[in-house]
């Protein structure tokens, strides 16, 4: 059977086309689907490993802050604190250490191994990509605010910018503005992870001329 194209009429029968109508409902259940992933198996480790994950988390992304540098944490304001713990928590899906009976297991290989939680198909391979890419740092060079930005990989340049469909985003970054992200490959295009590492606004990057004044360096 012939696959149904973006452009064909719907088989639903309303007379749009494909990307129109059915498409977009389709759509919306893979990525609300997908957006359950990253909870289902935070929820999943908490419940299961409790104490033993907690520390793991404490240890590996908090670097052992003591108590009251921790309660100045989480006095911080809710936004940030929030985005905080997004950042924690996805570093510890996809690089955390967790030491069981005295050996160490990759936080990864425990949500994906036999015994773990019941990930849907596509719930399964937002972690496995989630797992497989790592936290790169990026200039942005490009917006369209409510749609999408372009990002250039700062420490291989030479690579090709990628453009990345980003709806909220997008609305609260500008030109040379730098982040630490992860970048997942989506079907036909390209989506944050949704922890995202951000930076002040930057100068564009760039060798400057040398003077008597310049040392030739990248501005910071």
């Amino acid at each position: 059977m012939k696959k149904l194209g973006r452009n064909d009429p719907c088989l639903c029968g309303s007379g749009k086309k494909y990307k129109q109508c059915c498409l977009k409902a389709e759509e919306v259940q893979t990525v609300s689907d997908r957006s359950e992933a990253v909870p289902k198996a935070i929820k999943w480790l908490f419940t299961k490993y409790d104490q033993i994950a907690s520390e793991a988390l404490h240890e590996g992304f908090f670097g052992g802050l003591d108590d009251d540098e921790y309660a100045m944490l989480e006095d911080l304001h809710g936004d940030s604190y929030e985005g905080i713990m997004i950042n924690a928590m996805e570093w510890f899906l996809a690089d955390g250490i967790m030491t069981l009976k005295g050996q160490d297991h990759r936080v990864a290989d425990l949500l994906l191994d036999r015994g773990g939680p019941l990930f849907s198909a596509e719930q399964r391979q937002w972690i496995e990509l989630l797992t497989a890419k790592p936290l790169r740092l990026y200039e942005i060079t490009e917006v369209i605010p409510g749609e999408s930005m372009t990002l250039r990989d700062v420490l291989l340049p030479e690579r090709t910018p990628i453009v990345i469909r980003e709806k909220s985003g997008s609305r609260q970054v500008t030109p040379y503005d730098l982040m630490a992200a992860r970048i997942l490959p989506v079907k036909n295009h390209f989506e944050l992870s949704g922890a995202v590492y951000a930076f002040p606004p930057q100068p564009k990057l760039g060798f400057v001329r040398r003077s008597p004044r310049c040392t030739g360096r990248r501005r910071a």
